[in-house]
């Protein structure tokens, strides 16, 4: 993770997912100083780097990269680290570049987070199959976003915070729990 200032957005009844803001991230194996994302598995020294170029990702298994094509990431790819670690990309949205990183047990990452969202410009969530975070009890979508260093929240129903009506837009500051009907989230800088 990135010098102590990643945030993590945390969904009730869902999980917790690390927001990656930056165009490119390394994927390797824990004690990696060089990794921003560091994986429990047996990898060597094997890495993954994705780069977000427009409205795309390409990957590269690292250290072969030198002289090799980057392979074009779709939604459903499996990508496979070492012998065992298997990751897998979603990129549920056709009209967004945020995609999200699962690890397939019995791998997961050093941090306790259930994936990465690699955020392009927004983050929608609701049960839609092309949210980019499907939470599947909820009725309405949230989207959130980060401008100027902070992010944002926007929903169609009334939000919550601290015991306080907010409105449908808020700001989603770190260790404030932002409340809807059917929802909770959260924001923690790891």
């Amino acid at each position: 993770m990135v010098g102590g200032q990643t945030p993590i957005l945390w969904v009730d009844g869902v999980g917790g997912y690390l927001l990656w803001t930056l165009p490119r991230i390394l994927l390797g194996r824990t004690g990696s100083q060089s990794c921003d994302c560091q994986i429990l598995g047996d990898l060597g020294d094997r890495s993954y780097q994705i780069w977000r170029t427009g409205e795309k990702h390409l990957g590269f298994d690292l250290p072969e990269m030198v002289g090799a094509e980057p392979k074009r990431l779709r939604h459903g790819d499996r990508i496979i680290l070492g012998e065992s670690v298997r990751l897998e990309y979603q990129l549920s949205n056709p009209w967004s570049a945020t995609a999200l990183l699962k690890i397939l047990p019995p791998h997961r990452w050093r941090e306790a987070i259930d994936g990465v969202l690699m955020v392009d410009r927004c983050i929608v969530l609701g049960a839609s199959s092309q949210c980019h975070l499907r939470c599947l009890e909820w009725k309405d979508q949230v989207v959130i976003w980060r401008e100027a260093e902070a992010w944002h929240v926007k929903s169609s129903v009334p939000l919550e915070c601290q015991g306080k009506e907010v409105g449908l837009l808020a700001p989603l500051e770190p260790g404030k729990r932002l409340l809807g009907p059917d929802f909770s989230l959260s924001l923690q800088i790891a």
